[in-house]
């Protein structure tokens, strides 16, 4: 947006946000015919604004596909045909087809368009429906459903409510009928066979199932019934803190079992004799570590949260929600001295 601007801006950020890469963005932005100064391809740095300049370019998408999604919002005024390389798969970049979506659903000659509300903040909401199978405490309003039951299919994160694990101890009655078998199949697996994981993991990708609710997904999948593997994780790693280790870290706080393979998280299911939770988590300044983690502890004691402040940057009410009285919130009793 600066570079449709005229003069000269600078754009810095949070010590984190300078240690992200930018590369692939100043890149596309330089072959544009933009001048872009910094030593690094990192923020800080100065934007030369020169207005709409006519051109194309082609942007990575390896790193982040916000780049991709950037520049395609700022297409138009900007006369810009941006194309994404040949060989990526758009079944693995939801976030720049969301965006070439609503392109083409925005009245660009006037008018009124819907925005719908977020999928990723909502998933902390569904997940304390898949804590408390038995009761469903929440409604959820306003986000789409799932593609499969009707939803526009823009947000990849829409898809949350169908593929949260599910805490086994609180399942509804008909769940657990349903998971009968199952269960009975990894007590023998693990308990008579001593196979500790004999059955395959249920597989949750972060390029194709989910987006950033998979972490909401990784942390209460404690709680499930059976292993599951988070794949493609990698660009979890670039991004507000390095996710993938701290997720590790603090779920192993947490006393679940938790293994790290490239960028493959894989939790497998409490023990029996384990019982999770009073843990003091960091959230390394990150809002979705704070809100994953506050919602796991909902369904473990002695979880405290530092920092909890750090998740004004996209629900700043969401500890208010959490206390609020029904029907406007969860009623939750929370010590907020120590967390």
């Amino acid at each position: 947006m600066v570079c449709l601007g005229h003069g000269v801006y600078r754009i810095s950020g949070v010590p984190r946000m300078h240690e992200r890469p930018q590369k692939e963005l100043i890149e596309a932005l330089r072959k544009l015919g933009y001048r872009v100064d910094t030593p690094n391809n990192k923020l800080p740095a100065l934007f030369f604004g020169k207005g709409p300049v006519r051109g194309s370019v082609t942007v990575s998408v390896e790193d982040s596909s916000q780049f991709a999604s950037a520049l395609l919002l700022s297409s138009r005024a900007g006369e810009w045909d941006v194309s994404i390389p040949a060989g990526a798969n758009p079944d693995e970049l939801p976030y720049v087809e969301m965006t070439r979506e609503l392109l083409k659903a925005f009245p660009h000659n006037g008018g009124e368009f819907q925005i719908e509300a977020d999928a990723s903040s909502a998933s902390y909401f569904h997940a304390v429906n898949a804590l408390f199978g038995r009761i469903q405490p929440v409604k959820v309003l306003a986000c789409q459903p799932p593609k499969c039951k009707g939803g526009t299919g823009w947000q990849i994160d829409a898809e949350f409510p169908r593929l949260a694990p599910l805490n086994e101890k609180m399942y509804s009655a008909r769940q657990q009928v349903a998971e009968c078998w199952k269960g009975f199949y990894y007590f023998v697996s693990r308990s008579l066979l001593g196979h500790e994981n004999i059955h395959d993991p249920y597989i949750i990708s972060r390029k194709t199932h989910l987006g950033d609710s998979i972490m909401t997904a990784i942390t209460i999948s404690g709680l499930a019934d059976g292993p599951y593997a988070f794949v493609q994780l990698g660009v979890l790693r670039k991004q507000e803190c390095e996710r993938v280790k701290a997720l590790y870290d603090e779920l192993r706080k947490c006393k679940f079992r938790v293994i790290e393979s490239g960028d493959t998280l894989e939790v497998l299911p409490v023990r029996n004799e384990v019982s999770p939770g009073n843990a003091r988590i960091s959230t390394y300044h990150d809002h979705r570590m704070a809100m994953c983690f506050a919602t796991l502890g909902l369904a473990l004691p002695g979880l405290k949260i530092e920092d909890p402040s750090c998740v004004r940057k996209t629900v700043p009410s969401f500890f208010q929600i959490l206390a609020a009285p029904p029907p406007k919130g969860l009623g939750v009793l929370a010590d907020w001295r120590t967390g």
